[in-house]
């Protein structure tokens, strides 16, 4: 049989000696309702965990008045495994206590159950300071105005983002948990990334600056802090990405300004806009930049550039490129016709464009933006095909980026046009010393030239007469033949006549004169020329003269120049007066010849060459074009044949004064157009406009439409 005694003893031991509280309790019923139990037995570790003593034979409701109502769980949970048999376990925070129990209920008999309770209290206080570590942590992420992300360093997975960072990037939240990092992090390799990760896990956090793809396809550059956090599975990254491309765009600005202010004072004007559109493709992430400097006019383009990228790589149009003149041209020129920023993101469904030149890359995107000052648009600078959108944050990159270079070559340009004018007065000194040299060099020729004139044709006329005298002796001899006494003296005054060659004489005296008279004739032309040529306008006053006339004044002129080289051909059209100040036209169509002459000159042709001149005019203007059969101008610097001091020529053979001079007194002076193109043929023609009436406007954009259009330079953008 089994001994109770020890049985009781042993229960009493192993109770007491539990970890656990243990409580065997009996349910109590009203009218066979379960309404409460009563502790029938409770061990030591029970009153250490609750803080109470004598509590058996007592009723819960007497030990927690009112505990049916605060804590009812507790009293309901129990009496249903004493009446079910159902074991139960819950965890329950117990109002009365303020502490937290766990609770294991059985039943050993219909009506009883034994509860092991636990005191859990630390645990939950230490899971609820997780939990709301956690909650704060989610918050936190969550709403952080940073982007933040969260990413497996295994895999490089991003495990999680916040909305700040869905922004950021522009896919949404659940979008990016699908996403690698090498996924934005495109630059890189995915087994780079992996490494990076690895550092960030061993050292704890690290620093790193990368460029990131956005969803829209820009790059931004960023600095990422990251960290090693675990989520109570495994260890994790928590990256914090901060967008620094504003700072570093400003640091390369300022970084470009002072370069661009080392370079100012060793660069052209040109050089410095290319650096300029090369720094703003590379801020931009754009493939094409250009810009067109205007003049006052806000019509005429004094200047273009181009990207080397672009030049290099985009455009394959034959020659440097060309632009729409404004009339024509439908999207850079609605900058200038509207005087704002235009920016088009799907350039194919821009109407009013005008398409590309032949070998021009296609125009996905472009943004043109103008550069004003005092009310004026100054110049004109684009850039094209950026991956993604132009936005107004580029607009501000390349504002900054144009005003300071603006201002830089605004300084140069006021500096060369001081010295151009300072060069231009030296010439124009020079040229009214020449012209007032060659005023007094034709008047000294003039008088004793009039002498000679004077004394030629006396001589011309006295030996008419001698002529006439000697054929009458002659006349008279021929009848003294027959008398006998004469014969004599007859026969020895024809053997004189043949001894002198008197009928030779008489022939190639007249001849002699009459070259004498044709040399003065032509000494006259050339005094005449240089006396038109002598600056007497010398207040540039204008008046009516016949553009053809000054063309053979400046012939007459250089044909020392050109008379053993090369064969003038003259198309001269019959022209309506032209209201100009024919000293200075003179001096370009003089210019023109030298040119031309010296182009044939530098090929050393054994025949000669060709030079051909050729007027024309339409309801407006009056044209006239050069044209040589040299070697023509190398497609490299054509464009730069006007500037200042630019010259083609050996050094010491050429001021790079003349076309300079010729444009200004052209362009400038008369309100013209001038232009140069190169023949396919070889050798290059030179031809300029001027304005008909008085009042005429520079010429437009119809009259520069009558120019040879295979004379035209294609140029690209």
């Amino acid at each position: 049989m089994m001994d109770i005694a020890k049985v009781t003893y042993e229960h009493k031991e192993l109770v007491s000696n539990m970890r656990n509280g243990f409580i065997y309790a009996r349910v109590v019923y009203d009218e066979g309702v379960a309404v409460d139990f009563v502790h029938l037995e409770v061990n030591a570790g029970y009153e250490r965990m609750t803080g109470l003593s004598g509590v058996v034979g007592k009723k819960i409701s007497e030990i927690f008045p009112g505990i049916t109502i605060s804590n009812s769980e507790l009293v309901e949970r129990q009496i249903r495994v004493a009446e079910t048999g159902n074991p139960d376990h819950f965890e329950l925070y117990l109002d009365s206590l303020k502490k937290w129990f766990d609770l294991s209920v059985n039943c050993p008999s219909r009506g009883y159950f034994i509860a092991l309770i636990d005191d859990i209290t630390s645990r939950k206080r230490a899971e609820l300071m997780l939990l709301q570590s956690e909650r704060q942590f989610r918050t936190l992420f969550e709403r952080n105005a940073t982007a933040k992300l969260i990413v497996d360093p295994e895999s490089g997975d991003i495990v999680d983002a916040n909305d700040a960072a869905s922004v950021f990037y522009g896919w949404s939240v659940e979008e990016l948990k699908q996403m690698n990092l090498a996924q934005i992090n495109a630059a890189l390799q995915l087994e780079v990334i992996k490494g990076n990760l690895a550092r960030v896990v061993k050292e704890g956090h690290a620093r790193f600056s990368f460029c990131h793809t956005l969803k829209n396809g820009s790059v931004r550059d960023v600095d990422v802090l990251s960290t090693t956090i675990n989520d109570g599975n495994k260890d994790l990254i928590d990256t914090v990405v901060y967008d620094i491309t504003d700072k570093k765009r400003y640091e390369q600005i300022n970084a470009f300004r002072l370069s661009t202010l080392q370079m100012a004072d060793s660069h052209s004007i040109e050089e410095l806009l290319v650096c300029m559109l090369d720094e703003a493709e590379k801020i931009t992430g754009s493939e094409i930049g250009f810009v067109l400097v205007l003049d006052d006019d806000q019509r005429t383009l004094l200047l273009q550039a181009w990207s080397t990228n672009t030049v290099q790589r985009m455009c394959k149009a034959e020659g440097k490129g060309r632009h729409f003149g404004l009339n024509e041209a439908g999207v850079w020129a609605d900058a200038i016709r509207e005087q704002k920023v235009i920016i088009y993101n799907d350039y194919s469904a821009v109407e009013h464009g005008k398409g590309m030149p032949e070998g021009h890359a296609a125009i996905v995107r472009q943004l043109v933006l103008p550069v004003i000052r005092n009310g004026k648009i100054v110049a004109i600078v684009g850039v094209g095909n950026k991956p993604a959108n132009y936005e107004s944050n580029d607009v501000t990159w390349i504002e900054m980026l144009a005003n300071q270079v603006w201002d830089i070559v605004a300084k140069k340009i006021a500096d060369e046009e001081k010295n151009r004018l300072a060069t231009q007065l030296q010439q124009a000194s020079r040229m009214v010393m020449i012209g007032q040299l060659a005023a007094g060099v034709a008047h000294e020729i003039n008088n004793p030239l009039n002498f000679i004139t004077l004394n030629a044709h006396t001589l011309l006329e006295d030996f008419n007469d001698l002529r006439q005298l000697v054929d009458h002796h002659r006349r008279i001899i021929e009848k003294g033949e027959h008398i006998a006494a004469l014969g004599e003296a007859v026969a020895q005054l024809r053997e004189e006549e043949r001894a002198l060659d008197i009928d030779d004489l008489l022939k190639s005296i007249p001849e002699a004169l009459e070259r004498l008279q044709n040399g003065i004739g032509r000494i006259s032309t050339i005094t005449n020329s240089m006396r038109s040529y002598s600056f007497k306008n010398e207040r540039e006053q204008l008046s009516e003269r016949d553009l053809n006339k000054v063309i053979h004044e400046a012939l007459d002129i250089a044909k020392h120049e050109y008379s053993e080289i090369a064969t003038v051909i003259l198309q001269l059209d019959e022209l309506p007066p032209l209201f100009c100040n024919s000293s200075q036209i003179n001096q370009v169509i003089l210019n023109l010849i030298i040119n031309a002459s010296h182009a044939i000159k530098s090929q050393n042709q054994t025949s000669p060459g060709r030079i051909e001149i050729t007027t024309w005019a339409s309801d407006e203007s009056i044209f006239c074009s050069v044209t040589d059969d040299g070697q023509g101008i190398a497609e490299t610097v054509i464009s730069r044949v006007f500037e200042p001091f630019f010259t083609t020529k050996d050094p010491g053979k050429g001021t790079g004064l003349g076309l300079s001079i010729s444009y200004d007194i052209i362009v400038k002076k008369h309100k013209g157009s001038f232009s140069v193109a190169n023949l396919a043929q070889g050798g290059a023609t030179f031809t300029f406009s001027l304005p008909r009436e008085r009042s005429s406007k520079p010429c437009s954009q119809t009259d520069a439409s009558i120019l040879d259009k295979e004379q035209v330079k294609p140029l690209c953008c």
